[in-house]
């Protein structure tokens, strides 16, 4: 249970830091910025994490542990994003947004790296057995985790994407309580990256993917834009220009069609 422990400490630290920082923050376009870079320093040090927690206790804690922390994110992030697919997709409902979009992608590489030397510190302390394994692999160098094709993993990396987008919406067309839809739509996310994490690493956040990935052994750099930048922002245009409210069998159709009948 020392991992488990030490993991809880980290986050509550992290969400301290993230509260503190916010509480200062001044108002106005910077403030949008800043948000921007402290919500994805939170969600990218806690998602290094992830894989300390599902190598000492597996699959079933790893989905509890992201659907908890991106339930708290609903909750904390406010206009944040935290995912480069979340201002892609912004981006295509609201044009007039690509500029300070853009921007805010390079406000998230520069928090993502942060993010990254800042669990890697938490590794070299040796607290717990996993997270020395942790460091010592990290300093050994690491290795790609896709063990697919490029193909297949484009593919895998897309069709999460659109899958999660459009039971997001299905799941948005039911009478369950708001907190109840949010809670459900991170359980799927998070059932669908413990499915593909051992395959491609399942990171659905392109900015997320270059800071733990970009630098390993066994992929080429033009590997890793066709599968962790292109394929799930292509599959944010595919899920938001093509949403499931508009297929007839969505709840909404539904609903609508047995009124008119």
């Amino acid at each position: 249970m020392l991992t488990l422990f030490v993991t809880a400490i980290y986050v509550v630290i992290n969400f301290g830091i993230f509260f503190i920082f916010r509480s200062f923050l001044p108002s106005g376009v910077f403030s949008d910025y800043a948000g921007e870079f402290i919500a994805t320093w939170l969600a990218h040090a806690n998602s290094f994490e992830s894989g300390t927690i599902r190598r000492a206790y597996g699959y079933i804690a790893y989905i509890l542990y992201k659907t908890i922390l991106l339930s708290i994110y609903d909750s904390y992030l406010s206009n944040a994003f935290a995912n480069t697919c979340g201002l892609f997709k912004d981006t295509l409902l609201n044009r007039a947004q690509s500029r300070k979009n853009l921007v805010k992608v390079v406000f998230q590489i520069s928090a993502a790296f942060l993010a990254r030397y800042w669990a890697i510190g938490l590794w070299s302390m040796g607290m717990s057995e996993t997270h020395n394994k942790r460091y010592l692999n990290w300093h050994d160098g690491c290795h790609t985790d896709l063990v697919v094709p490029v193909i297949v993993g484009m593919v895998m990396e897309f069709s999460a994407v659109v899958l999660y987008g459009w039971m997001s919406s299905a799941i948005s067309g039911t009478t369950l309580p708001a907190r109840w839809q949010t809670i459900l739509s991170n359980m799927c996310a998070s059932t669908m990256d413990a499915i593909g994490v051992d395959l491609t690493g399942m990171y659905w956040n392109p900015t997320l993917a270059l800071v733990m990935h970009f630098w390993c052994d066994g992929l080429g750099w033009w590997q890793f834009f066709l599968i962790y930048w292109l394929s799930p922002l292509a599959g944010v245009y595919v899920s938001t220009m093509t949403p499931l409210r508009e297929f007839p069998l969505h709840p909404r159709r539904v609903r609508k069609l047995s009124r008119s009948a």
